[in-house]
């Protein structure tokens, strides 16, 4: 027996709810934790490393030597989310020697630079 859902619009979504009496507004919590805060530098140190590699030309299989240098919260950041930072990068180390111009991950400056094994 296959089924087949409708998907619905956002709008359509929204009617519903609005119609039921939820509020959305009141349901979710706009406080950014310390652990929201890591993973958004986690994410951002991510997305500038991607782009470092390919405005370097690396291939998407190429594996690199990853080096990230900064205050204390980014480096507990590498500390607690390096293993994920390192398999989307394909990073086989992270190290702290990182040289060059800082680039700014969120308001902080942080000094990245990419090597290719």
């Amino acid at each position: 027996m296959n089924f087949f859902f409708k998907q619905k619009t956002a709008y359509e979504m929204l009617r519903n709810l609005v119609g039921s009496g939820i509020c959305i507004r009141d349901s979710l919590e706009a406080a950014l934790t310390p652990q929201l805060i890591a993973e958004g530098y986690e994410r951002e140190i991510i997305s500038k490393v991607q782009n470092m590699r390919k405005e370097s030309g690396f291939e998407v299989t190429d594996h690199i030597v990853l080096s990230i240098k900064g205050d204390d919260e980014i480096a507990g950041v590498v500390k607690t989310y390096g293993n994920e930072i390192a398999a989307v990068t394909l990073a086989d180390c992270i190290d702290d020697k990182a040289e060059g111009e800082p680039c700014d991950i969120n308001g902080k400056n942080v000094v990245i630079s990419v090597k290719k094994i």
